[in-house]
């Protein structure tokens, strides 16, 4: 324990005999700058310490020794579990022994809709308390220990060693009422600290209580949102009594600018910090976070089964996954994503995280973008059917489709995925043609159906692939930056588009004839390739000339 204790404060002396040495170096020997070399980080990462506390720099030493991380909140909680009956309500209308809803404000939540519904706090306050009106219920409940969508901006995002994370993780309970309802104290203690945090999403107004009930126990309840004349005549050390009115719940307008409820906080140790306590938390630092701030409901006393979470844990989810799903298709990363969210151009983890997403081909507009959503909602609330019946919707569709193709593509087939595009594609081809000699690009993939992998070389030269059938003809990826011919050659074009010519005439000289070429008109599986100039006009011409169709998939 006191190694631990002695750690923090030695790194920073030996940062700062590195940066005392570093001055007398460049003293004596003013032209070597090497000798200097590590000042500058030292005096970032100096910088840096300055801003963290000893003792939760102690908390996450111990944390990484597998040790509590906060030692003394075991007792903490032993105390208020014991005592969790005598504790006073902390609203007017006690939480435990009425009508109650619990929201879903985590990142996959199904409650909150999408990003722009939980930015906008007017449209959310009215959501909730419409909610708990429908309800008929007189506090609304906001879960402790909870990765939140509301925390996925940009005021709450923080650079660490493995880039960007956001402050998601909820370290109190929240409790919604009407503003201007009052906030009682549930234990005897004093006034610590209280002050306005008026940065946009703070606090606002915060009272912090501090309670020492029995010897060797002290902790402190933290108030949050709270109106600005609960802090009218306030003094740090004023005696506060069990059931004492201490505030009330504020507007929008002043506290902080959030839907009302008041924030409810346990904190072992206040870090020094005064009329403010972290009430989010990354969540590489969650658990030394919930150990300074033990579960509220200790306090509260809500019915367990309110916080019943059935979600499973990444995890349970691979685990299940192994059993459940075909091995054979794959998951992405070493270490696993749980996506649980996604929003034009990101996807966001179940710690709400978000990934810039460059590899999905589906959502072209975006992650579930709300023009989308909604008019795809707003159909499949009324029908949802196939082509056999006859609608207005499908010709009008096709009808702007076509509007905007060359005059040659006039009729449409609509699908469900490219898959069945190009099955459908294939089938065409082979039945005009009467053959199925098929020209594929070397590095291609098409679908996923099995005449489909016969025409992928990315899939059937693969793991567990048995190569190309006879019918099917690779000619070289028209790759200008590592292929055959470079983009340094003005002609890099023609002659790639040359093998398919070739091929052709290999073709007709076995007694067939060409049914197909298929070719992304930019290459994704085969690495992200843009095509070089006159390539596939080129290749357009020799197919058809022979008789053949040309698939742009």
């Amino acid at each position: 324990r006191h190694e631990l204790e002695a750690l923090f404060p030695l790194i920073c002396i030996r940062l700062c005999i590195t940066v005392v040495n570093a001055a007398l170096q460049r003293k004596v020997n003013p032209e070597n700058e090497y000798l200097s070399i590590s000042e500058k980080p030292a005096w970032a990462l100096l910088e840096k310490f300055a801003a963290v506390d000893p003792g939760y720099a102690l908390y996450t030493f111990r944390h990484a020794c597998d040790l509590p991380p906060c030692p003394v909140t075991q007792d903490v909680a032993a105390w208020l579990d014991k005592n969790r009956d005598k504790a006073a309500d902390v609203l007017d209308m006690n939480p435990a022994g009425s009508k109650k809803i619990v929201f879903d404000f985590s990142i996959q939540s199904l409650q909150l809709g999408n990003i722009p519904d939980v930015q906008d706090m007017d449209r959310l306050t009215d959501r909730l308390f419409s909610c708990m009106s429908g309800e008929n219920a007189v506090v609304g409940i906001g879960r402790y220990n909870e990765a939140r969508l509301f925390y996925t901006t940009d005021i709450f995002k923080a650079l660490g060693d493995n880039g960007p994370q956001w402050r998601t993780i909820h370290l109190g309970i929240d409790l919604f009422q009407k503003a201007g309802a009052p906030v009682f104290a549930p234990f005897d203690g004093v006034v610590h600290s209280f002050r306005i945090n008026d940065n946009a999403l703070d606090y606002g107004p915060a009272i912090v209580l501090q309670h020492s009930p029995e010897k060797g126990i002290t902790f402190y309840t933290l108030y949050g949102h709270l109106g600005k004349e609960s802090l009218e005549g306030l003094a740090e050390g004023r005696m506060v009594k069990k059931g004492e009115r201490i505030g009330s719940i504020g507007a929008m307008s002043e506290n902080g600018g959030w839907p009302p409820h008041v924030h409810f906080q346990i904190i072992s140790d206040m870090l020094g910090k005064k009329g403010d306590f972290p009430g989010v938390a990354l969540p590489d630092e969650r658990e030394v976070w919930l150990s300074l701030c033990p579960d509220p409901n200790l306090i509260l006393g809500l019915p367990t089964e309110l916080f019943r979470d059935d979600r499973l844990t990444q995890e349970q989810i691979l685990g299940m996954r192994q059993e459940r799903i075909g091995r054979n298709l794959s998951i992405s990363y070493t270490k696993p994503l749980t996506i649980v969210r996604g929003y034009m151009q990101h996807l966001y983890d179940v710690n709400g995280r978000s990934y810039l997403d460059c590899v999905n081909i589906v959502p072209h507009v975006g992650h579930c973008h709300p023009h989308v959503v909604k008019a795809g909602a707003s159909q499949m609330a009324v029908l949802n059917t196939n082509s056999r019946y006859l609608h207005e919707n499908m010709i009008r569709y096709a009808q702007r489709l076509c509007s905007k193709l060359p005059k040659q593509l006039s009729v449409c087939y609509f699908v469900c995925s490219g898959s069945e595009a190009n099955e459908l594609a294939l089938r065409l081809a082979r039945t005009r043609t009467k053959s199925r000699e098929t020209i594929v690009l070397d590095g291609a993939y098409h679908g996923n159906t099995s005449s489909l992998i016969d025409i992928s070389p990315y899939k059937h030269d693969g793991p567990g692939g048995f190569g190309p059938p006879p019918y099917v003809h690779k000619i070289p990826t028209p790759d200008v930056f590592r292929g055959c011919y470079r983009r340094d050659d003005p002609m890099a074009g023609h002659k790639y588009a040359e093998h398919a010519a070739a091929v052709i005439t290999q073709i007709e000289q076995g007694g067939s004839r060409v049914s197909a070429f298929i070719c992304e008109p930019f290459l994704s599986c085969a690495g992200q390739i843009v095509l070089p100039a006159g390539y596939l006009k080129e290749v357009y011409a020799h197919i058809r000339k022979a008789g053949g169709v040309c698939i742009a998939d």
